[in-house]
């Protein structure tokens, strides 16, 4: 028999800063990130390469953060790590010691076998609680495939080929599977 261990908010934040390893906090359980694939990081990189830069041309609000933003909600109860995420302006826990961002619009998760499932159930029920949370955009790692939900009614558009355009329609930009999958094109 496995039991669980319910730890406080407080600490949570005392295992991240002593153990140095990446974990999320989820109804009061640590809950450790796996390590990432390179698949994984080239998607996550090409996230940021492609979107912070269409962002700042559009001179609005809006900004891009990576893998290090946690988000969470403005009462707490819960911590995680998207692989990316826009908010508009960015607002920050003022309690918190690290970045983690409370209004998220869009959010990011690359796919990977030991997070997939829960990326689409669990992780998207509570991202679900924050009220500017409008897009979700789970990317495939290793084939150019992207779905993407959108609030209120949360059905699937499924994006597929280098071909295909990924548009964010809340922060008005769009932006070529081609470039999210970059390494894998014949120019790549």
């Amino acid at each position: 028999m496995q039991t669980h261990v319910t730890v406080s908010k407080a600490e949570y934040r005392w295992h991240q800063e002593v153990s140095g390893i990446k974990a999320e906090w989820v109804d009061g359980l640590i809950r450790t990130m796996p390590s990432a694939r390179d698949p994984h990081i080239l998607r996550t990189d090409a996230l940021v390469e492609s979107i912070r830069p269409r962002l700042r041309r559009s001179k609005g609000p809006c900004r891009f953060r990576g893998v290090d933003c946690q988000i969470g909600p403005r009462r707490g109860g819960w911590l995680t790590y998207p692989d990316g995420l826009i908010a508009c302006p960015p607002e920050f826990d003022p309690e918190e010691t690290v970045a983690v961002c409370i209004n998220p619009t869009v959010i990011f998760e690359v796919a990977s076998p030991s997070t997939a499932r829960y990326d689409r159930t669990g992780k998207f029920e509570r991202y679900k609680e924050i009220p500017e949370f409008r897009e979700y955009v789970l990317i495939e790692p290793e084939t150019p495939r992207i779905d993407v939900l959108r609030a209120p009614a949360w059905e699937t558009e499924t994006l597929e080929g280098f071909d295909a355009v990924l548009r964010l329609e809340t922060v008005g930009i769009e932006v070529p599977l081609s470039e999210i999958y970059v390494d894998l094109t014949p120019d790549g």
